[in-house]
């Protein structure tokens, strides 16, 4: 079941894009079923070159970090996030972005 989902979760992303609605950041995980956040944030770099990428992982190291950046991805997050943490990310990515 989380394997589908996750394909899902990733269909649907990438379809808001190629549809050209409208879509100001998307936050990823590092591991889902079927691709990595770093895929994910890979392809949508391609698509979007401007879109925010936030990635929460409950791991971060200088690897994942590396891999994260030159997959486009704008900030990571350790978990446990709260949603303060969260929001915080937010605000820094889409004030970059704008």
């Amino acid at each position: 079941m989380p394997e589908i989902l996750g394909r899902r979760w990733t269909q649907h992303i990438l379809s808001r894009l190629n549809s050209n609605q409208a879509m100001r950041f998307t936050e990823l995980k590092r591991a889902m079923p079927g691709i990595s956040g770093t895929q994910l944030a890979r392809a949508l770099r391609r698509r979007r070159a401007d879109l925010p990428i936030v990635l929460v992982s409950g791991y971060t190291g200088p690897m994942l970090s590396e891999r994260a950046l030159a997959a486009g991805v704008t900030e990571i997050l350790k978990k446990p996030v709260q949603s303060r943490d969260i929001a915080s990310a937010l605000a820094r990515v889409l004030r970059r972005a704008a």
